[in-house]
């Protein structure tokens, strides 16, 4: 069950339109058509405006674009926000564009020294798609790894990217493996960097959709991912390679998703695996090891549209008189509790009358003694 303890309404106007977003525990950011993002404060399930950031002027600043050769039009040409994530620890924010350029950043707001934030790297993988037969360069899908190392993109076109990020410059401390430092080659003006991706490969014949990574008890890091003819689940070793196996046999055209189900034991199996879930066309639920082998679909009913319509009307109308009984049934607590209160305070103020009458009589008494 979803239960959504407060919403927030964030206004926008006729010509900014907001087109990404994504949330960390302590901050909102909404991307634009206009190329800014709007860094909220979350508070309480509350909402406050923190401050309007332009990575893609920040990165135009940072780099210099002549060493970028025929990749400079990304930095300079990046207009749309098209995808956007934090990081595990909500310290980097990643925003991607239609040009293909991705900001790599510390998280807005949280530093008072910079509170604009301070571009730490620049992906331009996407940016050169065509050198891996690919057309569109627009970045569909975002996603850190746990640690915040490495940062997987993905594109319209199935591109699938795998860079490393520069952590000592972020957080001061810490920094990449190794083996990571080593493939780090980087056009360096002042403190940000354009890495080479340790990995670029084509997971999908349409665009990338979702991202997600997640640490396995036994096997490292998993990496999932969405697109719109596959799913696939894949390894991220030690060196940053990303090795990947599709979810079924054979892609279908649509969209697909797939989240992580967990470590489970089901009957039939040995020991304990690790499992995920992959939504596909039509309607499919596919349950699969990590390795991509399917242990069983799911397949649902296809609704009319009359049915659907008529289905979200009645949930619709049913939670709105869930809602009401709830609202009159806190009324009826409330004045119960102004009645409950009103009667203590009748007893309280009787108490305090007869204590009085206690006391007259007392001094009436004594009076009575003295005079005998």
């Amino acid at each position: 069950m979803l239960r959504v303890r407060r919403c927030s309404e964030v206004q926008t106007s006729g010509r900014v339109h907001y087109t990404a977003l994504a949330a960390s525990p302590h901050l909102l950011a909404l991307g634009s058509n206009t190329g800014s993002v709007s860094i909220f404060v979350r508070s309480g399930g509350a909402l406050t405006f923190g401050r309007l950031i332009r990575p893609s002027a920040a990165a135009t600043k940072k780099v210099r674009l002549p060493l970028l050769g025929s990749l400079s039009h990304a930095v300079t040409g990046a207009r749309n926000v098209t995808s956007i994530a934090f990081s595990l620890n909500g310290a980097l924010l990643a925003v991607g564009y239609d040009s293909g350029l991705v900001v790599v950043l510390t998280a807005p707001i949280l530093n008072p020294a910079k509170p604009e934030g301070e571009v730490v790297a620049i992906s331009l993988s996407h940016a050169d798609c065509k050198k891996h037969g690919c057309t569109s360069a627009t970045v569909t899908a975002l996603s850190f790894n746990v640690e915040g190392e490495i940062l997987i993109s993905g594109g319209g076109d199935g591109l699938l990217a795998v860079t490393p990020i520069l952590q000592e410059q972020a957080s001061g401390g810490g920094g990449i493996k190794s083996k990571m430092r080593r493939n780090l080659e980087a056009i360096v003006s002042g403190s940000t960097v354009v890495p080479q991706p340790l990995s670029v490969q084509r997971a999908d014949e349409g665009a990338i959709k979702c991202v997600r990574c997640f640490v396995s008890d036994r096997q490292g890091e998993t990496v999932l991912i969405a697109g719109e003819s596959k799913a696939v689940v894949g390894v991220l070793n030690e060196s940053g390679a990303l090795s990947v196996k599709g979810i079924g046999k054979k892609p279908r055209k649509g969209p697909y998703g797939v989240a992580r189900f967990g470590w489970t034991k089901l009957p039939g199996m040995e020991a304990e695996e690790e499992l995920v879930l992959s939504a596909r066309p039509p309607r499919r639920l596919l349950l699969a090891k990590a390795d991509g082998s399917v242990l069983s679909t799911l397949k649902f009913p296809k609704l009319p549209p009359a049915v659907r319509l008529a289905h979200l009307e009645a949930c619709s109308q049913a939670g709105a008189e869930k809602r009401e009984e709830r609202g009159q049934n806190e009324q009826i607590e409330k004045e119960g509790e102004e009645g409950r209160g009103e009667e203590k305070e009748k007893e309280k103020e009787g108490g305090k009358a007869a204590a009085e009458r206690g006391d007259n009589a007392m001094s009436a008494s004594t009076c009575v003694g003295g005079d005998a």
